[in-house]
């Protein structure tokens, strides 16, 4: 989770970067831009998540299940927000089905 967080967070910086004009350059635009508020919530809930399932590992007794339970929710959760973001910030030039004008 945590990889696969810095690897997209390296790829949108260097889309942001370049002038817009590209689908994906638009794309990063809105995620960094009005989806700003999605892209923290799923960044924050993945790395609390991970973040929670790896101290697990370190303790013992009953809040090993508490943390696990609740670091996979989190993630869960997060994954959910992927997908919204997938979906709210892809920019296409035409919608399938529709007739090329």
């Amino acid at each position: 989770t945590v990889g696969k967080l810095l690897m997209e967070s390296s790829l949108l910086n260097a889309w942001y970067r370049r002038p817009l004009g590209s689908p994906l350059q638009q794309t990063a635009a809105l995620i960094q831009g009005p989806l700003l508020p999605i892209t923290l919530t799923r960044v924050t809930l993945g790395l609390v998540g991970a973040s929670s399932i790896l101290l697990a590992g370190l303790i013992q007794g009953q809040a090993v299940v508490a943390l696990c339970t609740a670091g996979t929710a989190m993630i869960l959760a997060a994954e959910l927000s992927e997908r919204t973001l997938f979906f709210k910030a892809v920019c296409a030039d035409k919608m399938p089905g529709n007739l090329a004008e």
